[in-house]
């Protein structure tokens, strides 16, 4: 049962338009987010480090004037609400969670639903398992899912085809909008590379690429911070600086300084990578690995080195022996696995480094249109 919404249907029922099944004008949108596991307003961004999936909601939320309900509130703060009680919406966005999609189409049979999913969904991962197990439910309730990109809409697909017959749920792709802030005019730093992703994105991989690329540049530093998702120690190297869970504006203002994000991530793929969006947003080049939605965000492969085939032989090892990992690590650097980030990394900060700017895709007003007419299509029976 979806939180907050028991009698959903009899208070549908009290509503004359709904009742006699017309769609009410001008359209009503809902967000519900029964995942994210702390209460998020348009102001949280601004005290508080926000997640990529919640800074995007926020920010379409808000160009729409939508009401996004959270399981995770506890208290009214205007459109952001601790459940859709006494609501009527004539839309609802269900964040992440394909049950919770489908019984919002149960509790309000006039609304039009979607499914906005933003994580990965890899075979044998539970969130896969979980939307196959729904898929058929979804198909009856007539539900759009939402993907972030083609790389995740691709990936949704095949868990679908997997698990349902033909024909499969509708999936489009909307891109995840890109905001700046005005930021205080930046001096590039050539030393300075900042890492911040979540720390599951790669982070203990790029602590180990990083001791090697100082050796090689003693000058180099590397500030990480942390989005919040996951809870991350403070790391005693030298040359890192730890910022913790800092402000967006913060982080942002940082990249803007540095010479590039450093996110060699190959384990864990992005589904659409804000991060190295806002990176190019504000003029900051990344180096990264062409794994999941990254170069398809991206789209400059002068901003990418692929990941070497012995990398895959060391990580077997690590698995079988956990023990090792720093060793073989030193030793992986000291044969030249590293060699293709020091390499690249010489090259831009003498010099060589690629002029990058904001992708038009990722523009709020592009990606607010696509909204619309998804929205629109189910309004006029699409």
């Amino acid at each position: 049962m979806v939180d907050g919404d028991v009698g959903g249907s009899a208070r549908l029922r009290s509503d004359p338009a709904l009742a006699n099944g017309e769609v009410p004008n001008p359209m009503r949108l809902a967000f519900y987010d029964t995942v994210a596991q702390a209460a998020y307003s348009s102001t949280s961004g601004a005290t508080q480090a926000l997640g990529g999936t919640e800074a995007t909601v926020v920010r379409i939320a808000d160009a729409f004037g939508a009401i996004v309900a959270q399981k995770a509130r506890d208290t009214n703060e205007g459109r952001y609400r601790s459940s859709l009680r006494g609501e009527h919406p004539t839309h609802i966005v269900a964040l992440r969670d394909p049950v919770v999609a489908v019984e919002l189409a149960r509790v309000h049979p006039h609304s039009s639903i979607y499914l906005w999913l933003h994580d990965l969904h890899l075979p044998g991962m539970d969130r896969a398992k979980k939307l196959a197990q729904s898929a058929r439910a979804i198909r009856l309730s007539g539900i759009v899912i939402v993907a972030v990109s083609d790389f995740h809409a691709e990936q949704i697909c095949s868990v679908l085809l997997e698990s349902c017959d033909p024909p499969i749920p509708r999936v489009v792709r909307i891109y995840n909008p890109v905001v700046i802030p005005s930021l205080p005019a930046a001096k590039v730093d050539p030393y300075k590379l900042v890492f911040f992703s979540s720390p599951h994105k790669g982070l203990d991989y790029a602590v180990d690429v990083f001791r090697y690329l100082r050796i090689r540049q003693p000058q180099l530093k590397l500030y990480v911070g942390n989005p919040g998702y996951f809870a991350s120690a403070p790391i005693n190297q030298r040359g890192i600086k730890f910022l913790g869970s800092i402000p967006r504006e913060e982080a942002l203002a940082h990249t803007a300084e540095a010479l590039c994000t450093f996110a060699p991530n190959y384990i864990y793929p992005e589904t659409f990578g804000l991060v190295l969006a806002e990176s190019n947003a504000v003029g900051t080049p990344v180096l990264a690995h062409d794994v999941g939605a990254a170069l398809e965000i991206v789209g400059d492969r002068s901003q990418f080195v692929p990941v070497p085939f012995s990398r895959r032989a060391v990580d077997a090892l690590e698995r079988r022996f956990p023990s090792t990992r720093m060793g073989l690590e030193r030793a992986y650097g000291a044969l030249g696995g590293f060699s293709l980030y020091s390499s690249r990394i010489k090259e831009w900060t003498t010099g060589a480094r690629p002029a990058v700017q904001a992708d038009p895709r990722f523009r709020l007003e592009n990606v607010l249109q696509d909204w619309r007419a998804v929205l629109s299509d189910r309004v006029s029976g699409g």
